[in-house]
């Protein structure tokens, strides 16, 4: 896959995401012309002394009267969060470079849970096959 100016940028970012968050590991990730395949693995356990909120809420108990502090813990390292963070830097280049773009990316992004190693590797195979398999793309407007 030859990279665009703005697909090198979005590869950079890519990769400046687990220097930036200690929490986080990258696997294999592959750009394509027109999206991103990547596997992030987030490790917990740097998250486990701070299980509170940051705003420390506290919240009534419904009939109890007694005030409990909120379980909910940070949500600055989670996967929402950090393909926020990414796709937001990634936004902010692009508009250097090309201030009239309208919109970089779509709204949402689809993730899934990998639950064991076959699956890991399925995972894997699938991203680095991804730009052999571009040819047959539906999304791709070269093919026809």
């Amino acid at each position: 896959m030859q990279l665009s100016e703005i697909g090198k940028i979005v590869e950079e970012e890519w990769q400046r995401t687990e220097k930036i968050r200690r929490n986080v590991k990258l696997d294999a990730f592959v750009v394509m012309l027109n999206h991103l395949h990547g596997i992030v693995i987030i490790d917990n356990v740097l998250e486990s002394k701070n299980v509170e909120t940051h705003c420390n809420a506290f919240l009534q108990k419904q009939n109890s009267g007694q005030n409990y502090k909120n379980k909910f813990g940070p949500q600055s390292n989670n996967l929402s969060a950090i393909i926020r963070g990414f796709k937001s830097a990634v936004t902010k280049r692009i508009h250097q470079i090309q201030p009239a773009l309208d919109r970089v990316w779509q709204p949402r992004f689809h993730d899934r849970i990998i639950r064991d190693e076959d699956e890991l590797n399925r995972v894997r195979d699938y991203i680095w096959q991804n730009p052999e398999n571009w040819g047959k793309d539906e999304e791709n407007q070269e093919r026809f």
